[in-house]
Parts: structure tokens; sequence; C-alpha cells
């Protein structure tokens, strides 16, 4: 090494390297630097490690105490124990050596992971919409630095692709699987030895570091393959002192690619048949974010294989609301993933009956969400079933209401125009709900009449114990309610949307334990409205009830209401300030996620709280900033939403 050094440096022969280095520091204060890097690469052709990390050690103690030469090592945690494990003896040598300012000694490791705004940096010179649209959960893996290099390949794979779960993940985990063990060397000595650590740990039973004389036997068959595990980061050993005795253990470096090879083994010993009593097993017999990662593997893995038919009994499981929620958007992504690239698959889904269950389940789920609107999109694109379509068109038509999306609206207009004969059976018919929306968003003064006293004397059918459970019809009526909710607020009738919510629940008691989401909307929009109707008493029951819920919600619609819901109780208590705070909160937080209509509302609590204030430059400003929002989308600037 030294003689490369000197010949780089121009420094003859017959010179003695440190102190030429030494002498050039005092002159300059220039320090020199060596780095040496790719280790894995050099004892892949080389065996001698131990020769290789002496040579390291012999130079660093002629160095001595020189501040002229800084030399950085950098080399995979397996090769850092073993050349440690030569100096640790070395007082002075431990002296010298600087750890950095994030070395964590359990997992021998000094490279600090990202930080949030390091990601959003690292997306932003990749392009810069994507971290916009990346999901927080998503974003928080990129910290790990190795999973971009995975993560940059799909995106130039799947470039057209929007991810809102973790499906984008699995993909990241199984090309490092199959880039680092299927596909490598001794791939199957090393699969042997994964497969190995899941059964020592009794399945996830028990401890996930093993103890390494467990592998005496197979360390001494598959040396080779267990030091590559070792060196390509997939497996990482750890040393304890356990009863005065050193112990050493093995594990997998990360969670992921343990619980990985844990599905595998499961679905071996079923002799890979993932069916109702593979998915009980595996909620039951494991911890549940255990269990939840497992039955993730289990979705991402039957739809990559076109097994459409696991996914009946996984819809059918009993999880809890968040979880349901999250699973079910990731088996549609994952259905959305695969059938843009297999279409073919389009016909299981409809043999298996999948297309009916998805249009019962969607009305259970947070399906005001953004991030289901690019799925329902997909979907309603590819059913062949009209009536499913016509599910699919109305519940967007709500989302493009929400968002006060004309054009959107107009589109949905001409498709329902097409399907008059199936609308007009609905409980409050699509078409005629999509036109009016139209002509009062845009200012038409031609408003269907007739149309509007059917909303204002609908009457509700009180559901029987055996009608709750979810059907077709069942989801028409739901839609129908959300309709009628919209159009009153549109037509400032905040009095009619309180006595439908309230008929809905006298009518049906039960209604709120069987739609537990979908009861959670009317409830936020019975508080708002109650608030808005200066019922106090009852405002303030509701608010105490919204805000428990609030607590346990990660749906964006609560987070919109919740803000609203509290900014007019704060204007009703002339609490201006709290009340302006949380309706600059709430507009904000609106136009990021698609609710400018909640956005206006609150463009008019902070009207009305300047006009009490008599601040009319306020005012002006903000009927400024409404207008503005309102023409930016088209829409008629006399629109009133109370």
């Amino acid at each position: 090494m030294k003689p490369r050094i000197k010949k780089r440096l121009n420094i003859s022969k017959s010179r003695k390297l440190i102190p030429s280095l030494n002498n050039h520091y005092e002159k300059t204060g220039s320090k020199f630097i060596i780095i040496i890097d790719a280790f894995h690469e050099l004892f892949t052709t080389n065996k001698e490690k131990s020769k290789i990390f002496e040579t390291i050690i012999s130079w660093l103690c002629e160095i001595e105490d020189s501040s002229a030469i800084k030399l950085v090592l950098s080399m995979r945690t397996y090769y850092w124990v073993r050349f440690y494990s030569l100096m640790r003896n070395s007082h002075y040598l431990k002296q010298k050596w600087y750890s950095g300012s994030h070395y964590n000694p359990e997992k021998v490791l000094n490279v600090p992971r990202f930080t949030t705004e390091e990601v959003d940096i690292v997306l932003n010179n990749i392009d810069h919409k994507i971290q916009k649209k990346l999901d927080l959960k998503i974003k928080s893996k990129l910290r790990f630095p190795y999973y971009f290099k995975f993560y940059n390949e799909l995106r130039e794979e799947y470039p057209h692709n929007e991810f809102h779960t973790e499906i984008i993940f699995h993909e990241i985990y199984l090309k490092y699987i199959l880039e680092n063990i299927y596909r490598s060397n001794q791939s199957l000595e090393k699969l042997i030895l994964c497969k190995k650590i899941i059964q020592f740990s009794e399945y996830g039973h028990s401890n996930l570091s093993i103890d390494k004389r467990l592998f005496l036997h197979d360390f001494t068959i598959f040396k080779q393959a267990y030091m590559e595990l070792l060196s390509d980061g997939i497996l990482v050993e750890h040393k304890h002192v356990h009863n005065g005795m050193l112990l050493e253990t093995v594990s997998f470096v990360h969670c992921h690619i343990f619980e990985y090879f844990l599905f595998k083994e499961l679905l071996d010993r079923t002799q890979h048949t993932m069916d109702e009593a593979f998915l009980i097993e595996i909620t039951t017999n494991y911890h549940y974010k255990l269990a939840m990662n497992l039955l993730q593997w289990s979705i991402f893995t039957a739809i990559r294989n076109g097994n459409y038919e696991v996914i009946k009994p996984i819809l059918n499981l009993r999880l809890n609301d968040q979880n349901e929620n999250y699973f079910f958007l990731f088996i549609l992504e994952n259905i959305k993933h695969q059938l843009k690239y297999k279409p073919g698959d389009a016909v299981q889904l409809k043999r298996n009956g999948l297309q009916d269950q998805f249009v019962t389940k969607l009305v259970q789920q947070d399906f005001l969400s953004p991030s289901f609107k690019n799925i329902i999109t997909f979907f309603s694109g590819m059913v062949d079933n009209k009536e499913n379509a016509v599910i699919y068109q109305s519940i967007l038509l709500i989302s493009d209401c929400l968002n006060l999306n004309l054009r959107n609206i107009k589109e949905r207009l001409n498709f329902f125009l097409k399907l008059k004969s199936i609308t007009k059976e609905w409980p409050i018919d699509p078409f005629e709900t999509s036109l009016f929306l139209s002509n009062k968003l845009s200012g038409d003064k031609k408003i269907n009449e007739d149309f509007l006293e059917k909303v204002k004397t609908f009457e509700l059918k009180p559901l029987e114990k055996n009608t709750y459970e979810m059907s077709i019809e069942q989801v028409k009526r739901l839609i129908s309610y959300l309709f009628i909710l919209l159009i009153n607020e549109l037509e400032q009738h905040p009095k009619d949307s309180i006595n439908l919510i309230l008929s809905i629940e006298k009518t049906s008691p039960l209604f709120a334990r069987f739609f537990r989401k979908y009861h959670l909307y009317l409830l936020y929009v019975l508080a708002l409205e109650t608030s808005k109707n200066g019922d106090n008493n009852k405002a303030n029951v509701l608010e105490r009830k919204v805000e428990y819920l609030y607590q346990k919600s990660t749906s964006k619609y609560a987070n919109a209401f919740f803000m609203s819901i509290k900014a007019q109780q704060h204007l009703n208590r002339n609490e201006f300030a709290k009340a302006i705070s949380y309706a600059h909160r709430c507009i904000n937080y609106c136009k990021e996620n698609a609710f400018i209509m909640v956005a206006i509302l609150n463009f008019n609590i902070l009207i009305k709280i300047y006009t009490k204030l008599k601040d009319m430059v306020k005012v002006e400003e903000y009927k400024f900033l409404k207008t503005a929002e309102l023409e930016k989308r088209n829409i008629t600037k006399t629109l009133s939403l109370s």
C-alpha cells in the first residue's frame, strides 16, 4: 500500500512516507485522508482477510500520534467485527479509533438513518412530484438508505404506479431477497440456512436470535454460503455474556426478511395451500404486529401468483377498524398493480365473485379517503357489470363534490346519462344528483324542482335485523343518504341533514354497530350541522363524542371535519383566536387532501369571525381568497355554503 501511495503523491522511494506527510501537514495544514472501500470485493477474490487486516493495523501503529493522517475504513458489519477482534486488546488503537456520532454497538453499525427531511431531498432530486404523493408511512421506510436503490429500480419498472400502502416495499423486499439469495452463488445452501433459522426459532415463537452452536453441523457443510450471508448483510452475528460464558447468536439483519422466510416456511407446512385454516393460524398463533405482516405477505404472494380465491377468506377476517381499512386498500392496490401488467387476471376476479364483494365491502371502509380514489377510478373502468360501474362512479361523484371538481362532475353526468335505466331505480338517482350538482356549481338556474322535492320528502325504510347484511341494494341506499346530505349542504338546509341522520338512527337502531365507518361519516356531519344550526347543548355533547373518536381515527375526512367542528364551536363561543387557528389549519389540510368544499366552509367561518370583530379589511381578504378558490375550479361566485 505504501509504495502505491508514494507513487500517487510523487514522493521518492528513498523518503519515508509518514515523515513526508507530517512535514506537508506542518507547512500547509492539509491532512492526508485515506479511504479504503470495497472490502467485500477484495475478500471475494482474496481469502486472506487476517493478512490484509494485519497489514492495516501494522500501518495504524506506525502512524502513532501523527495528526497529519486520517484513515477511513468502509466495510460491512461482518468484516468490521472481524477487524475489531484484532485490535480490541490494543488500548492505543481503541483510543485512536473514532466510532462516529451514530455508532450502535449492539448492531455494530455507525450509518445513521436518513431524517424525513433528507428523504424528501433525495426524492425531490429523483422527481419533485414524488415526495408530495408518497404516504408518510412509506417515506419513513425510505429512511434506510439501502432501500433507495431498489425503490428507484421499481420506479423505472412501474413508472405510472402510485402506492398508498406498503406494496412498494414488498416489491423492494422481494427484489432484495431475489438478488442476494435466490439469484446469488450457492443459493440452495443459503436457502437451507435461512430455513434452519426459522425452524430453530420454533417458527417465530421462540427467540429470533439463534444460538450459533445449533448451526455447527450446517456451518461446517455450508461455510461459504454462511459467510456470504453474513457479508451480504442478510445475517448478523451477536456476542453476549450469559452466566459468565460468551454466547454467540445469529439472526436476520432485517425483520422483514425474517417475516418473508417465516411466511414461506408456514406455507411449506401446508403444502402451499393458502386457505382459511392457514389464515386463521397466522392471526391466532402470532402476536398482532407479526400476524399483520404475515397477512400482507399472504395477500402479496396470492395476487402475484394469480391465486384470487384466497381473497374471499381474507376479506372475511375479523380485524380492527384501522387494519380492516388498510388491508382492503392493500388488496385493491395489489390487484390494480397486477392487472396493469396481467389484464387477463380480470376474468378470475369475475369468476370468484370478487367484483360484487369489493363493491359491498367498499362502503364499509373509509371510501372517501383520497387514497381510495385512484383505486376506485381504476376498478370502475374494468368492471363489466353496469350496476357496479354506477356504484363506483357514484362514490367518485361524492369525492368530486367534496373537492368541488366541476369538470369531473360533468364527466360523471355524461356517464350516468347513458345508464338512466339503471340510475332511476336508485333511492336517489345518481344521474339527477350529478345534474343538480353540475347546475348548482356552475350557476345554472335550471334546477329540477321535482327532484329536490323528492330529496326533501325522502322516507326512510326501517332495517330489520336480518337485512343489515351488506348487499348491492344496501350499498345504493347508503350512497343515496350521502347524496341527500350533499344536496342539503348546497341548498343550505342543515336541519334536513340533522333530521335525516337522526331518523336513520331511530328507524335502524343497530345501524352504528353494523356500519361503523359509515356511521362515523354521519356522526361528523351531524356534529357540524348541529353546531352550525346553533343548538349549543346538543352541539357540545356531539363535540365531546367526536373528540373521543378523533383520538382513535387516522381518516383524512375525519381530520377535516374535526377541525371544522372545532372552528365552528369556538366561533359559537366567541373564542375567536382558537376558531381562527382551527379554520386556518383546516383550510390548508383540505387543500392538500381534496376537500375544498370543507375549506370553503372554513373561509366562511373566518369571514363571520372578522365581521363580528368589525375588521372589514380581513373580511374582504377572505372573501377574495374564497372567490379565488371557486374561480380556480370554474365554480360560480354566487355559491353559498353556510
